[in-house]
């Protein structure tokens, strides 16, 4: 079900900020991962350019920056 996905999807964020912090314990996220979008994670990584983050995770679908901050 839809409420299924939507708690599966929170537990992967959970487990991967999780699994980061491990790697970079400084990682922070931008907001609640129980009040965001299903499936979506904002975090900062500092120390390390987003450049290289979306270099090196070529297993997740990654950008640097969210869809409203872009131009046309």
């Amino acid at each position: 079900t839809l409420i299924e996905t939507a708690i599966y999807l929170r537990e992967l964020a959970e487990s991967f900020v999780s699994g980061m912090k491990v790697i970079v314990p400084e990682v922070q996220t931008i907001n609640e991962i129980s009040s965001s979008l299903p499936g979506t994670l904002s975090i900062i990584v500092p120390g390390i350019s987003s450049d290289v983050l979306v270099a090196h995770c070529k297993k997740i679908c990654i950008s640097k920056g969210s869809a409203c901050n872009g131009s046309i």
